[in-house]
C-alpha cells in the first residue's frame, strides 16, 4: 500500500471535514421515507427529492450524474475511458422513524461531541457522501485510474431494492462493486432474507384493533391495542400495567387503549432488542376478562414472538459462517378482525429458504395461523481466499493496526447480493466509537438518535479510498 498516498488522503479529508459534514447534513434534512408513487417519483416525492439532491451534489463537484429509469436510481461518473468499471454504491432512502428521539428531531441533524445525529447519517447517506469524496480525492490528488469509476445512487434500498433491480436490467454489470453499507474489514457473504406475514385464521372479537410498526426490518418498539371496554377488563389491565413499566393504559372514546413500549434494533441484529408486540401479546394473552378465542390468538402470538431465533419452528440454527438464524418482528396490525404479524427471517447456508419456510408454515398451521405474502431472497457466500477480499482485508489491517481480522458474513442485506464480484464494507470503523452517551436502544442505524462519529467516518472513507486504488491495480 502506498503510504505517501495514504498520508495525502488523511490530510485531504481533514481539510474537507467541515464540507463533508455540511454535504451529509444537506441530504439528511430530507425525510426520504418511501411513500406513494407519483409521476417521476416511483418511491414517493421525498425519495425523489433526496435522489435529486444527491445528483446535484455530484454535479456541483464536477462529476457527470443523472437520474435513470424515471427516478428509480441515479448514476454518477467519477472517471471515464477505462478498460473496466469499478462501481461504488449508496442509497438516499431511509427507514421510517418512531417516537422517542432524545437529542433532536429525526430530520433536523445536529452535532454533539463530533457526532452527527439524524435519520440516515449512517444508513446510508454516509455511503453517498463517502463515494463522492473518494471521487473528489482521486481528482484532487491527481490520480490516474486505469479503469472507469462510477457511483450508483439508490432510492429504495430499504423497501425492496427495486432500484438495484432496475440498474441490473438497464446497465452493464460493473467488473467490481464496492458497497459502503456494512462493516469492516470486508463482507464476503450475506444471509438469505425472507419476509412474510403470519395471519390468524380465527377472528378477533373483544380486541378491536392492533397497530404498530411500519417496516419489516426494524424490531417493533411500540404497539397499541384497542380493547372493548368492561369494568372487569379495565381493573384487570390496571393490575397488569402496574407491574410492567413498559405498558401504558388509557381510556379513549369508550375503549381501553393498551400500549407496549420496546427497544428497536435492526432486524438483522435483534440481540439487545425488546419486541413491543411480544410485550403486548403477553399481556393480552393473560386477560381472563376477554373472549377465549381472542386470548388463544394472542397466546399463539406471544409464543411466536417470544424470541427472535426461531425455536418455536425448530429452525434455531447456528451457521458456521453466518452465526444464528434470526426471525424478528417489525409490524403488527388487524384487518377484518384478523391479526397480522410481520416477520423478517435472516438465514445462512446450512438450510435453504424453501426448507425453512416449510417448517414455518407447518408450525403456524398448528397455531391456527397462516403465512402470507412470502418473499424470499437467497444470500451468497464468497470463498475466504478470494484475492480481492484478501487485499481489502490487508488494507484494513494495515491502516487500523489490527491483526488477524476475519472476513465478515453479514446478517444485513445490501446491494451486493444482486451484483457480481461485489464486496460490502462499512462507513464507520469499529475502533472509533461515538463519544455520546446514548440511552438504551438509541444511536444505531434504524434506531432513534441514529448517529455517526465524524472521525470514524473519515477513517472509513480513507480505507475505502485505498481499496479503490488497489482494486484498480488488480483489475
Amino acid at each position: 500500500m502506498d503510504k505517501e498516498l495514504l498520508k495525502k488522503a488523511e490530510e485531504y479529508l481533514e481539510e474537507q471535514r467541515e464540507q463533508i459534514k455540511a454535504d451529509l447534513i444537506r441530504l439528511v434534512k430530507i425525510p426520504s421515507i418511501e411513500s406513494e408513487a407519483e409521476e417521476g417519483a416511483p418511491f414517493g416525492r421525498k425519495c425523489r427529492e433526496a435522489l435529486d439532491e444527491a445528483i446535484a451534489l455530484y454535479k456541483e463537484n464536477g462529476f457527470e450524474a443523472e437520474d435513470k429509469c424515471g427516478g428509480k436510481y441515479g448514476l454518477a461518473s467519477l472517471k471515464k475511458g477505462g478498460e473496466k468499471t469499478i462501481c461504488l454504491y449508496g442509497h438516499t432512502d431511509v427507514v421510517p422513524v418512531s417516537d422517542g428521539w432524545v437529542y433532536t428531531e429525526p430530520f433536523e441533524p445536529i452535532e454533539i461531541n463530533g457526532t452527527l445525529i439524524g435519520r440516515g447519517v449512517e444508513d446510508n447517506k454516509s455511503g453517498v457522501i463517502a463515494s463522492l469524496y473518494i471521487g473528489k480525492m482521486i481528482k484532487g490528488l491527481g490520480l490516474e485510474l486505469k479503469n472507469n469509476l462510477n457511483v450508483f445512487l439508490g432510492s429504495s434500498e430499504e423497501t425492496g431494492m427495486a432500484d438495484i433491480m432496475a440498474f441490473k436490467e438497464n446497465e452493464k454489470m460493473p467488473d467490481l462493486s464496492i458497497v459502503p453499507d456494512n462493516c469492516f474489514p470486508v463482507c464476503v457473504g450475506e444471509k438469505g432474507i425472507c419476509h412474510f406475514w403470519a395471519k390468524s385464521e380465527k377472528t378477533l372479537s373483544d380486541i378491536i384493533s392492533v397497530v404498530g410498526g411500519s417496516a419489516f426490518n426494524v424490531v417493533l418498539d411500540k404497539a397499541t391495542a384497542k380493547i372493548r371496554y368492561s369494568e372487569d377488563a379495565f381493573e384487570e389491565l390496571e393490575k397488569i400495567v402496574s407491574k410492567n413499566k413498559r405498558l401504558e393504559l388509557s381510556l379513549e372514546n369508550g375503549e381501553l387503549v393498551l400500549t407496549a413500549l420496546g427497544i428497536a434494533k435492526h432486524a438483522a441484529h435483534p440481540e439487545g432488542s425488546l419486541n413491543a408486540a411480544y410485550i403486548l401479546s403477553e399481556a393480552i394473552s393473560s386477560l381472563k376478562t376477554i373472549n377465549e378465542s381472542d386470548r388463544e390468538i394472542f397466546t399463539a402470538a406471544r409464543d411466536l414472538l417470544k424470541t427472535p431465533y426461531g425455536e418455536i419452528y425448530g429452525i434455531d440454527i447456528v451457521d458456521p459462517d453466518f452465526g444464528p438464524l434470526t426471525i424478528a418482528n417489525g409490524m403488527i396490525k388487524t384487518e377484518n378482525a384478523k391479526l397480522y404479524i410481520s416477520f423478517d427471517m435472516r438465514y445462512g447456508s446450512v438450510a435453504s429458504g424453501e426448507e425453512l419456510i416449510g417448517k414455518i408454515e407447518k408450525t403456524l398451521s398448528s397455531l391456527s395461523f397462516k403465512a402470507e405474502d412470502i418473499k424470499n431472497e437467497a444470500g451468497y457466500n464468497t470463498a475466504n481466499d478470494n484475492p480481492i477480499a484478501l487485499k481489502f482485508k490487508s488494507i484494513y489491517e494495515e491502516i487500523s493496526g489490527e491483526e488477524g481480522t476475519q472476513n465478515q458474513r453479514s446478517s444485513g442485506g445490501t446491494y451486493a447480493r444482486y451484483l457480481s464480484n461485489a464486496y460490502s464494507v462499512g462507513t464507520t470503523v469499529p475502533y472509533m466509537v461515538a463519544p455520546v452517551d446514548m440511552p438504551e436502544g438509541h444511536g444505531e442505524c434504524h434506531q432513534c438518535d441514529e448517529c455517526l462519529f465524524i472521525d470514524s467516518f473519515l477513517e472509513a472513507i480513507k480505507i475505502i479510498f485505498m481499496m479503490v486504488v488497489e482494486a484498480d491495480k488488480i483489475l
